[in-house]
């Protein structure tokens, strides 16, 4: 678990350096996560209300476009950063190797001549864009949830 938290610290140091924008996008995207999920929630409870009292059918009209309302742009963002996240991380992913191909030429020979060290160092190129989107992907969700929870928590006491 400790080796685990160390790797990931190591790989958002890189994000810090190469993909800085990434941390804004992933506090807004866990907000979009959570207004999705609150909306869905309270969109049904005030459409479920609204018909049990007896509304009139142009106030049910309101509270499902507003609720649709919300879906659409939640859904574009999420469309949007689906197309941006993986430029970001090939920007991170590009750094790193750049700092990897550096630290290489100052390396021996003889370090590529072992197997073991050959097998990790080209493993770590090959897999250094997926790792970024992974962890990426990991701190939104960390985050959305941590949103949402609080959230509803936030309704539940009212």
């Amino acid at each position: 678990m400790k080796k685990v938290f160390e790797n990931n610290l190591f790989l958002f140091k890189y994000i810090l350096k190469y993909g800085r924008v990434y941390i804004p996008l992933i506090l807004i995207s866990a907000v979009f996560q959570a207004a999705s999920v609150v909306a869905g929630v309270l969109g049904t409870k005030f459409i479920i209300d609204a018909i049990s009292v007896g509304k009139p059918f142009i106030d049910i009209m309101y509270i499902i476009l507003i609720y649709a309302g919300i879906v659409l742009i939640t859904q574009c963002f999420f469309t949007w950063t689906n197309y941006y996240f993986p430029l970001v991380a090939k920007k991170v992913s590009i750094g790193m190797s750049v700092e990897r191909m550096d630290s290489s030429k100052r390396l021996d020979f003889q370090c590529f001549d072992n197997p073991e060290y050959y097998n990790q160092y080209t493993r770590a190129l090959a897999t250094g864009e997926s790792q970024v989107s992974t962890l990426v992907g990991s701190l939104i969700a960390l985050f959305a949830n941590i949103v949402t929870l609080v959230s509803v928590i936030t309704i539940l006491a009212q």
